[in-house]
């Protein structure tokens, strides 16, 4: 069963984007948990949900917490697909390794509501994971936005995409 939204109403979860949202709808069997930052989640949706699609960035956690996002304004644009700067985003990484933060996954919009990973990100995660042994998962959130409103789906790939459930922690 696919995720449908991305965050719990939890007592810890007050006001901001979570409110906003409704209850996701998952199945907790066989579906990994996550925990992101309310702030970092409201940055990636006020950053890549006021960009063109294909528009994204790169997040980081500490202790199973997504606690770092940076928003990659000067990746190539392409309609079709979410081209990084790649040396641009290497130093940030590098950076956030200083502070103890580890490079966990990419975060990108989709056009139209297709609110899950492409062929190409397939690709390109494979490569990337390939290149970097030291990864062993990465989390992929995909932004869409159908009639104006924005939704969040996010997924871990290990040897696959999965979905995965991931709640908002102040």
């Amino acid at each position: 069963m696919r995720l449908q939204q991305f965050c719990s109403r939890l007592k810890n979860c007050g006001g901001g984007a979570c409110k906003s949202l409704p209850l996701p709808l998952f199945s907790t069997k066989n579906i990994t948990m996550y925990y992101i930052q309310q702030n970092i989640l409201t940055e990636i949706i006020q950053t890549i949900g006021d960009s063109p699609i294909e528009s994204g960035g790169i997040i980081g956690w500490r202790n199973h917490t997504i606690c770092t996002y940076y928003f990659d304004k000067t990746n190539i644009q392409f309609e079709a697909e979410y081209t990084p700067n790649v040396e641009k985003l290497n130093q940030i990484i590098k950076h956030w390794a200083k502070d103890g933060v580890t490079f966990i996954g990419i975060v990108h919009s989709h056009p139209n509501g297709y609110n899950r990973p492409s062929i190409s990100d397939e690709i390109y995660v494979r490569t990337l994971m390939e290149d970097n042994k030291s990864l062993t998962k990465l989390i992929f959130p995909i932004l869409t936005k159908v009639n104006g409103n924005i939704k969040i789906d996010f997924y871990e790939f290990v040897e696959k995409f999965s979905p995965i459930k991931v709640i908002c922690v102040e």
